[in-house]
C-alpha cells in the first residue's frame, strides 16, 4: 500500500486472515486482529477482491501440497487448518501443529534429517522450550524451477540470567550441504532479560519475539545479507542498495536490531563450540548493539 504522505506499507499474505467486500469497501483482516479498509474503489472493488482472494487460495494450495507430500492421508479440512499456520513459508509452532495432527511434527523433523541439519536442530532442541519451536516450509520464487526450503526458529532461555540464552536460533536450507550458517536473534533487551524471575512471563515474551522474527523473515523473503552486514559495509557501493531497504522496511530494521551473530558450519565440533560461545556472550555483554563474531569463540563449556 502506498499512502499519499508516508512510506509504503507491506502486508504479507501470511498475515492476512480474511478478505471481504462489505458496504462498498474492501476489508482485509489480519491474523493479529488488525484491519485495513479500502474505500472509494468504485468498479475496482470486485476486481481487487477477486485478485486478493485468488492469491490467498493459491498460497493455501501450495502449502497444502507440500504438507500432503509429508503426510498423504490427511483430510482436506485438516490440510486447510494446517495451511493457516504455514502460509507463505511461515514457521508453525510445534504446539499448534500437534494440536491438529500430532504425528506431523515428527515428519517435519524427519525432513530436517533429509536436509542435512538434523544434528544442529537436535543440539539446539535440547536447550530449548520445545513446545515453542517452529518449523516452516517454503518453495522458491519460481515454483518447480527452484528448490524447497525448510527452516526453523528455536527459542533458548531460562530464568537464570547467567545461563546461556535470551536467543532465538534460525536456520534455513534447501538440502544437504546447502546450509551456510545458523543465525541468532535476541528475545529481549539484555537489560530486561536479566530482570525476569517468572518462567511464564519469559514464555510470553518469547512468544511475542518468535511471532515478530517469524513475520520479519517472511517480509524480507529470508534474505540474510542485509541483516548481518555491519553499518560501515553498507557504505560500500556494492551494498548501497540495502540502505534504501533498511530505511523503508521496519521489519528489516527490527531484525538488524535483534541480531546477535551467526555461526558457520565448518565442523560439528566447531559449530557446537561457537554456538555455546555466542549464547554465553549474549548474557554476559550488557550493550544491545554488541554482536558476537567468531573471533570471540572460546572453549566453553569444556566438554564440547
Amino acid at each position: 500500500m502506498i499512502p499519499e504522505k508516508d512510506d509504503f506499507v507491506r502486508v504479507p499474505y501470511s498475515d492476512i486472515e480474511q478478505v471481504k467486500a462489505e458496504d462498498h469497501k474492501l476489508v482485509i483482516s489480519g491474523t493479529s486482529g488488525g484491519k485495513v479498509t479500502f474505500s472509494k474503489m468504485a468498479a475496482k472493488l470486485d476486481l481487487m477482491n477477486r485478485i486478493l482472494s485468488g492469491a490467498m487460495n493459491d498460497l493455501s494450495s501450495r502449502v497444502q501440497s507440500m504438507v500432503k507430500e509429508l503426510q498423504p492421508d490427511l483430510d482436506p479440512i485438516v490440510l486447510g487448518r494446517i495451511s493457516r499456520f504455514m502460509r507463505e513459508g511461515k514457521a508453525a509452532k510445534r504446539r499448534d501443529i500437534e494440536s491438529i495432527v500430532p504425528e506431523l511434527w515428527g515428519r517435519l523433523e524427519k525432513r530436517m534429517e533429509a536436509a542435512g541439519i538434523s544434528e544442529e536442530y537436535g543440539f539446539l532442541k535440547t536447550m530449548s522450550r520445545q513446545e515453542k519451536m517452529c518449523i516452516g516450509l517454503k518453495r522458491g520464487l519460481m515454483g518447480d524451477l527452484t528448490e524447497e526450503y525448510i527452516w526453523f526458529l528455536i527459542p533458548i532461555y531460562s530464568t537464570d540470567p547467567s545461563e546461556p540464552g535470551n536467543a532465538i536460533a534460525m536456520e534455513s536450507t534447501a538440502g544437504e550441504g546447502k546450509g551456510g550458517a545458523t543465525y541468532f536473534f535476541r528475545i529481549l533487551s539484555r537489560e530486561d532479560y536479566s530482570r525476569f524471575e517468572k518462567l511464564e512471563d519469559l514464555d510470553q515474551a518469547a512468544d511475542s519475539s518468535l511471532a515478530r522474527i517469524n513475520k520479519c523473515m517472511t517480509v524480507v523473503n529470508f534474505r540474510r545479507e542485509p541483516i548481518y552486514l555491519q553499518d560501515e559495509r553498507l557504505a560500500e557501493p556494492e551494498y548501497s542498495r540495502y540502505l534504501f531497504s533498511i530505511r523503508r522496511i521496519p521489519e528489516l530494521r527490527l531484525l538488524r536490531n535483534q541480531y546477535i551473530g551467526r555461526v558457520f558450519h565448518s565442523s560439528p565440533e566447531q559449530w557446537r563450540r561457537d554456538v555455546m560461545s555466542l549464547l554465553k556472550f549474549n548474557v554476559i555483554t550488557e550493550e544491545d548493539k554488541d554482536r558476537w563474531t567468531s573471533e570471540e569463540a572460546e572453549d566453553w563449556p569444556p566438554e564440547i
